[in-house]
C-alpha cells in the first residue's frame, strides 16, 4: 500500500512553487508567487517543458512532489490555504540551500562524498541522498558542516578528515 502524503495540497503546491522559482532562476518573483495562490494547478504545467533542464536535485525534488499531487485546485486557494503555501515554500527552499551549503563545504574542502561522510558521521549513501536531492539535510549537519569548514579555512594545516 503506497503511503499517502500527510502534508496539505496548498503545502506541496507551496514546494513545487520554490523549486520553481529556484530552477528557473526567478527567487521571490512575485508573479509566480501570485501565479501559485491564484491558479495553483496551473504552476505545474507552466514548469513542465523546464525541468528537463534544471540541475539533477532539483529534477528530483519536483518529480517527489509533483507524485504527490492529486486534485490540485484551478481556482485561488482560501487563507488557509495560502498559508500552508508559503510555510512549504519557505521549506523547501530552506532544504534546497541547506543541502546546496553543504555540498560547497564538501568541495570547498577537496573532500570526497566518502571522506564528507566520515566527517560527518554518516553513511556515505546519506551524502549522496542529500547531495541528489532525495533526503532533507538536518539543521544540526549543516551547522557542523559550517563548523567544520571554518576550522579548516582558519587552521589549514589541520586535516579536515582523517584519511584512511
Amino acid at each position: 500500500m503506497a503511503n499517502k502524503p500527510t502534508r496539505p495540497l496548498a503545502y506541496r503546491v507551496g514546494q513545487l512553487l520554490a523549486i520553481a522559482e529556484i530552477g528557473a532562476g526567478r527567487e521571490d518573483d512575485p508573479l509566480l508567487t501570485q501565479r501559485a495562490f491564484s491558479q495553483p494547478g496551473t504552476l505545474a504545467a507552466g514548469f513542465a517543458r523546464d525541468v528537463p533542464a534544471w540541475p539533477g536535485p532539483l529534477q528530483r525534488r519536483w518529480q517527489a512532489v509533483m507524485g504527490t499531487m492529486e486534485g490540485v485546485p484551478s481556482g485561488a486557494v482560501d487563507a488557509a490555504g495560502e498559508t500552508h503555501l508559503r510555510v512549504g515554500r519557505w521549506h523547501e527552499r530552506t532544504q534546497i540551500h541547506r543541502a546546496a551549503r553543504v555540498q560547497d563545504a564538501r568541495q570547498q574542502l577537496d573532500l570526497s562524498q566518502a571522506e564528507w561522510a566520515q566527517v560527518l558521521g554518516v553513511s556515505v549513501k546519506t551524502v549522496q541522498a542529500w547531495e541528489q536531492g532525495v533526503n532533507n539535510v538536518p539543521e544540526e549537519i549543516e551547522e557542523y558542516a559550517r563548523l567544520v569548514r571554518e576550522r579548516a579555512v582558519t587552521d589549514p594545516t589541520r586535516p579536515a578528515a582523517p584519511r584512511t
